[in-house]
This record gives structure tokens, C-alpha cells and sequence, in this order.
């Protein structure tokens, strides 16, 4: 081989090792892009999976508390039925679905 013979396959033996090295470092970024990406999103569903249960307890209590009004209960524990599911989240459940609506 020449001397640009081999001048060129040295160059381009390094152009390879190169693009094989940037190609690695890209799939080892995008892995754990993807890994904390999924971790986040595993996270804001677990804070959303908690709420919900917290607010279909409150949804819960409020329709055992109607269906009971349905003349198992006198009338006078609706107050502290309403007071009840304001103080547990009654009112952020209802802004949600004027929202939606």
C-alpha cells in the first residue's frame, strides 16, 4: 500500500472507532433517559393512583351517607354529612368535575 493508502484506511479505521464510541454513548444516554423518564412517570402515577383512592374514600363515604338518608337515617345528619365530605376533599372532587365540565 501506498503511503496515502494507508494514511486513508488509518483514517477511516478511526472515523469507525469513533462513530462506534459516539453510537454507544447514545444508546447508554438514551437508556437511562428512558429509565428516569419511566421512573417519573411511575411516580406521578403512584401520587395519582394514592389521591384517587383517597377520593373515591370520600366519594365512598358520601354515597353510604345518601343511601342512608333514604329512610334509614333522619334528615337532620345531612349537615354533617356535606360538612363531612367538604372537609375530605369534597370540594377539590367537585371543582374537578365543573373543570371537566
Amino acid at each position: 500500500m501506498t503511503d496515502l493508502g494507508t494514511g486513508i484506511a488509518a483514517l477511516v479505521g478511526l472515523l469507525f472507532v469513533v462513530l462506534v464510541l459516539f453510537g454507544i454513548f447514545l444508546l447508554i444516554r438514551n437508556f437511562w433517559l428512558w429509565y428516569w423518564g419511566i421512573s417519573a412517570i411511575q411516580q406521578v402515577l403512584r401520587d395519582q393512583i394514592a389521591e384517587t383512592r383517597e377520593l373515591r374514600a370520600t366519594v365512598t363515604v358520601m354515597l353510604d351517607g345518601v343511601h342512608g338518608l333514604r329512610g334509614r337515617q333522619p334528615v337532620s345528619t345531612l349537615d354533617a354529612l356535606v360538612k363531612n365530605w367538604r372537609a375530605n376533599g369534597g370540594t377539590q372532587i367537585r371543582a374537578e368535575y365543573e373543570q371537566a365540565f
